[in-house]
């Protein structure tokens, strides 16, 4: 939902927004898939009555809308503190 709002109050970070969500997603997936093999019963932590039942590399689809949505948000905040951190540095 923030990320929506982000992409509708500043449309030129929407690159940035979803390239975020994709690449945090791909940092997830690798992430996970090596915690599986790893700990076998990696898993198991998860209340499996309540997902979808839908799985991808091992690990519920959940996940990975945690991990678009996640590095969706994430991105353009950081666009943000970046932006704010070099306009404060040039007025000093």
């Amino acid at each position: 939902m923030s990320s929506s709002f982000i992409w509708w109050r500043r449309p030129k970070l929407k690159w940035q927004i979803i390239g975020g969500g994709i690449s945090f997603t791909i940092i997830y997936t690798v992430v996970l898939i090596i915690a599986g093999q790893v700990f076998p019963d990696f898993y198991d932590h998860w209340n499996l009555d309540d997902l979808s039942g839908l799985w991808f590399a091992g690990a519920p689809l959940e996940e990975y809308l945690f991990a678009f949505t996640f590095g969706a948000l994430w991105a353009p905040l950081y666009e943000a503190w970046k932006d704010e951190k070099n306009h404060s540095s040039s007025i000093i």
